[in-house]
C-alpha cells in the first residue's frame, strides 16, 4: 500500500483548481476564485501559479488584478 505523500497531494490540489476554473468558465481573479471556494487567496494563488507555470491556464496580465481561466 502506498502512502499518501505532500507531492501527491499538492497534484490533487492542482488538479482541484483546474477543475472549478474550467467549471467557472469565464476568467476570474485569484481573489473572487478564493472567495467562492471559501479559501484563503495566497493558497489559491500558489496553485493558480503551479498551474500558469506548466501552462494548463492562460492568464490575462493586461489588468491589475491577474486574470486565470482554462485554457
Amino acid at each position: 500500500m502506498r502512502l499518501f505523500t505532500l507531492l501527491d497531494y499538492r497534484e490533487t490540489a492542482c488538479k482541484f483548481y483546474l477543475k472549478k476554473l474550467k467549471e467557472i468558465v469565464k476568467p476570474i481573479t485569484a481573489r473572487e476564485l478564493a472567495s467562492k471556494l471559501n479559501k484563503d487567496k495566497r493558497i489559491v494563488n500558489h496553485y493558480l501559479t503551479k498551474l500558469m507555470k506548466k501552462d494548463l491556464i492562460k492568464v490575462d496580465k493586461s489588468k491589475v488584478a491577474y486574470l486565470y481561466s482554462f485554457k
